[in-house]
């Protein structure tokens, strides 16, 4: 059998599969496509047909993760929508959607296998970027970023367009992430080898517990110097 022969539709997706899989594991420079294309069960030919080269083919598996996340956001971009202007948002409902994010950005890092090949593959592209990472950027952590800067600029009564805005919402959703950078940690500690749903919503109501006292602090103080 040729390597240039006609692939059949279904290959694409393995391949983007198989793909995810292997970056998730080796990083983009630990796994060749030949390698990725044998875990597929398909012939190589087909990520230069589908994709015109490994660059491409990555590119698109982190398309791939941009629209996967943002369907598993749907609640929270939904909630958002529904608001004109986060910036004179009722403190309340800033609340709300802030703990609408913190559920679903909690679910998504700490949930199932394949949520975890993907967290696993963002992390690896926020520590350590490469030139696909603008596709990622653009396409899934910009408009959340941006999104949660302007609630907690408004929660926190701080302009959200300033440096310090920007840095506190970092700091805030890192809440989130030490959970997984950190999972065997916390795995040991609670004596458990993954996280369950239960684990989850203990996270979730720990992390947005301390999120809204973090941020009625720094509202304390913004109110006090008016």
């Amino acid at each position: 059998m040729g390597d240039s022969i006609r692939m059949p539709v279904l290959s694409k997706d393995k391949l983007v599969r198989a793909g995810l899989e292997a970056f998730s594991t080796y990083g983009y420079e630990g796994v060749s496509t030949r390698q990725i294309a044998k875990a597929a069960g398909v012939n190589h030919a087909a990520i230069a047909y589908y994709f015109a080269g490994k660059e491409a083919f990555y590119a698109a598996c982190l398309d791939h993760i941009a629209v996967s996340v943002n369907r598993e956001m749907r609640g929270f971009f939904k909630e958002l929508k529904l608001t004109s202007n986060e910036t004179t948002m009722p403190y309340r409902q800033c609340e709300r959607v802030l703990g609408l994010f913190i559920a679903n950005m909690t679910r998504f890092f700490l949930g199932g296998t394949d949520r975890v090949v993907i967290s696993r593959i963002v992390l690896r592209e926020m520590l350590d970027p490469t030139p696909a990472f603008e596709r990622l950027y653009e396409g899934l952590l910009r408009q959340m970023h941006e999104s949660m800067t302007r609630i907690i600029a408004r929660l926190t009564g701080v302009d959200p367009g300033s440096r310090e805005a920007i840095i506190r919402t970092h700091a805030i959703l890192g809440q989130v992430l030490v959970f997984h950078h950190a999972r065997a940690v916390i795995e040991r500690r609670l004596a458990i080898k993954k996280f369950s749903q239960r684990d989850i919503a203990d996270v979730i109501a720990t992390v947005t517990s301390h999120t809204f006292a973090i941020t009625k602090s720094y509202r304390r103080v913004a109110d006090a110097k008016r």
